[in-house]
């Protein structure tokens, strides 16, 4: 589920709330050989915010091309989520 870059929308928070939930009970329910999770710090200022989100947007177009690549794994159903969210700011 995906909405234009920047237009806020409450079924998409919704679904990303979902995302982050499904996330979270996978760390407690499988092995690691049958999960990632990965987490970055990054100290960043505000003139390189929108480079990062560039980075980010690169990615999900890779994810997406790797989709069209392999549309039809009949394996297993995984959730890949990338998640930038402030935890410090010194404008607060």
């Amino acid at each position: 589920m995906i909405t234009t870059n920047e237009i806020p929308n409450e079924k998409i928070r919704l679904f990303h709330r979902k995302a982050l939930q499904i996330a979270q009970r996978g760390l407690s329910t499988f092995p690691v050989d049958r999960r990632k999770a990965s987490t970055v710090l990054i100290s960043v200022d505000k003139a390189h915010i929108a480079e990062l989100r560039e980075l980010m947007d690169s990615f999900q177009n890779q994810l997406l091309d790797f989709i069209e690549r392999h549309p039809n794994g009949q394996d297993s159903l995984v959730q890949v989520v990338v998640h930038l969210t402030p935890i410090g700011d010194r404008s607060q």
